[in-house]
């Protein structure tokens, strides 16, 4: 109702340094959209405002579970694995060779909905670096599986 405007929203000294977006509606109609920063206050004066949605830029979580192919392909001597998570799981990423024997396990824990990233140096179980070659990752979410390739060249 009119009587509560003007709003004023600011963020709060726990949430600064986060970036937000502020989503403006009358109706169903999407009025504005502002971004809400560090000590920056919002004021709204328009007494048809009937909506207000606040979300932080950049943390959507992922609709499906996927598996980016890893970065840099070829690599050396390191390369970053990506993955997206819907929902909590329990998450593996293991490293295999080109004959199917694990190599190194770089993630055996329950994770949060989100993107994830690990990194591999290219070495073994004892911290011993591999040789060139063919190599694959799984990655394993719950039920879902996804397999890559990738090539490390020395």
């Amino acid at each position: 109702q009119a009587r509560h405007f003007p709003l004023r929203i600011t963020v709060q000294p726990e949430t600064v340094g986060k970036p937000y977006e502020l989503k403006i509606f009358a109706g169903t109609q999407l009025v504005d959209t502002q971004n809400v920063t560090d000590n920056r206050a919002v004021l709204i004066a328009n007494p048809d405002i009937t909506k207000l949605q606040l979300r932080v830029v950049g943390d959507q979580i992922p609709e499906a579970f996927t598996v980016a192919q890893n970065y840099p392909n070829p690599f050396n001597p390191v390369t970053e694995i990506r993955y997206a998570l819907p929902n909590a799981a329990d998450v593996q990423v293991v490293v295999y060779n080109a004959l199917g024997q694990q190599i190194k396990t770089l993630v055996s824990t329950k994770q949060e909905a989100g993107n994830h990233t690990v990194v591999w140096d290219a070495t073994d179980a004892n911290g011993a670096p591999v040789s060139s070659g063919l190599y694959f990752y799984r990655v394993k979410a719950g039920a879902k599986i996804a397999v890559r390739k990738m090539l490390l060249m020395r």
